[in-house]
């Protein structure tokens, strides 16, 4: 084998560099375009969102029972059918349906615990809001969970508004009002603890202490994180808002009746666990410094891809 050293470098010459910039100059263009479609895809997004706000108030009427559809209503490409229900005049709307919405879908449903279940099945509509900004290098969206009256909380509006600039992403929740006694996300625990002292073995005492409990209402409406984790737990938020955006809302009632395979495709067995990814500090104490980090497999289904041909900025 010769040991001659043979030059691989991609840019010998200046007719080399010179077309090489002229590549350059082509991906410009290509940004450009890139550019151009994501603004009309937005503006796309937003035309055909404006022609679903009636029908999502018309599916809000129909779930509360404000409005009882008509036999011309009721008649879709693909029928629903269930063989030997009976007539009952005395339920109103469709019960549970925001519920079994979020249950069905596979992240959601994670997160929703048994102590979730019976407040949700109060809520009685999901609605996105955009709003106006001063600057047009900043958005704001609020998503707002409607809420019946309820033996838990006060609230019949609980609120999320994202602000995003380029500095930051900012996330604002409505504190929850509980009643009484009826503040479901904390529990009341006892611990044991040591008492000092040499000597003797040191006697121990019980003190009661409050703990989170894990759930669709203490992670997601209303969640807390340290200062150095907030970042990650927004990150984690904005995902969820986007998916049940993008996707849950417009097909709300094929979740409800568990016909999701088309919109879950490529979901693992496992989504984002907040209660694990942001426990108390006390709990990271507990754990191996040397352990690997847990990890939750997680998947996105936007529903307008980004063009893998263009970078995104």
């Amino acid at each position: 084998m010769s040991d001659e050293v043979i030059d691989v470098s991609p840019i010998q010459s200046t007719e080399v560099l010179k077309r090489v910039n002229a590549l350059l100059s082509l991906q410009d263009k290509t940004q450009d375009i890139c550019d151009q479609m994501e603004k009309e895809i937005e503006e796309i997004k937003k035309k055909y969102g404006k022609l679903m706000e009636p029908l999502f108030e018309k599916r809000g009427q129909i779930v509360s029972g404000s409005h009882e559809p008509t036999e011309e209503e009721t008649k879709a490409k693909e029928e629903h059918s269930i063989e030997g229900l009976t007539s009952d005049a005395s339920i109103k709307g469709i019960p549970n349906f925001w519920l079994n919405v979020l249950r069905n879908d596979p992240e959601f449903g994670l997160i929703i615990q048994e102590s979730d279940i019976e407040p949700l099945s109060f809520l009685s509509n999901i609605v996105f809001v955009d709003n106006e900004t001063d600057d047009e290098e900043k958005e704001s969206f609020t998503v707002e969970f409607h809420f019946n009256e309820n033996e838990f909380f006060t609230n019949s509006v609980i609120k999320k508004t994202f602000d995003f600039s380029e500095e930051a992403m900012v996330i604002e929740n409505t504190p929850i009002q509980f009643k009484e006694g009826k503040n479901f996300t904390i529990k009341k625990v006892s611990k044991s603890v040591k008492a000092k002292g040499k000597g003797k073995k040191p006697a121990s005492s019980t003190k009661i202490v409050e703990e989170k409990v894990p759930g669709f209402f203490a992670d997601f409406l209303c969640p807390s994180a340290n200062e150095d984790e907030i970042d990650e737990l927004n990150e984690i938020q904005n995902e969820f808002c986007a998916k049940l955006r993008e996707i849950i809302l417009p097909n709300a009632i094929l979740f409800f009746l568990g016909r999701t395979e088309e919109f879950t495709q490529g979901y693992g067995d496992e989504g984002y666990d907040f209660d694990e990814d942001f426990d108390d500090e006390e709990d990271d104490d507990d754990e191996d410094d040397d352990a690997p980090p847990k990890k939750g497999g997680r998947a996105s289904n936007p529903a307008i891809p980004n063009n893998p041909e263009c970078k995104q900025q």
